[in-house]
């Protein structure tokens, strides 16, 4: 397991979505010379294991990628 990840349960609390650069820099304290694809991938791999997706967002004439948490489930 990246041990990167354990940090990111704690930081995600409080959010309904976050970018990948976002959690590079300000969950894993990332530089921006350290935000490299790979560090990207790591990031993929740590939201999908907690069950957040990456969704395409419209902000005006901008789009941009970001995690969502998982649908709570109808109870």
């Amino acid at each position: 397991e990246d041990p990167l990840a354990g940090k990111l349960p704690r930081w995600l609390v409080s959010r309904t979505e976050t970018p990948t650069q976002e959690i590079l820099v300000d969950c894993w304290g990332c530089l921006s010379n350290q935000c490299t694809a790979a560090a990207a991938v790591r990031v993929g791999r740590s939201m999908k294991r907690l069950g957040w997706r990456r969704v395409l967002v419209r902000h005006g004439q901008a789009r941009s990628w970001v995690y969502r948490p998982p649908e709570e489930q109808p109870g």
